[in-house]
């Protein structure tokens, strides 16, 4: 009735991309992981961040404010690379972090001090 023939696209139609797919289980986790690690330094870097700023300018700084000072602004932006964006960005984030040491340092440096400060 309307001229269309079903095994026939029109001339100016527009192949859609073939969809997405979605991160594996694993991908997930690696997400999670790299979230709750970078999530609990952030933590702690906030709190040096108070609790151990000098009260006059005469006092030596601390080390774990100047410490939070330095890395705060990265680990944030980190943290927003693997918390935000699609999937795939996410997934690329937390295997980039990963593949390195960094991350696994910053999750032994976290616990050691959690450790210390229960004991």
């Amino acid at each position: 009735d309307f001229g269309l023939d079903p095994d026939k696209p029109p001339a100016n139609a527009i192949a859609l991309p073939p969809p997405k797919r979605g991160l594996t289980d694993e991908q997930w986790a690696d997400i999670a992981y790299c979230l709750r690690v970078l999530t609990d330094y952030l933590d702690l870097l906030h709190d040096w961040r108070e609790h151990y700023k000098s009260a006059s300018p005469e006092e030596p700084l601390d080390e774990r404010f100047v410490e939070a000072l330095h890395t705060t602004e990265t680990i944030e932006h980190l943290t927003d690379c693997v918390a935000f964006g699609t999937p795939q960005q996410k997934a690329a984030a937390a295997a980039q972090l990963l593949s390195g040491s960094y991350l696994l340092m910053l999750e032994e440096r976290t616990d050691r001090l959690a450790l210390a400060k229960c004991a």
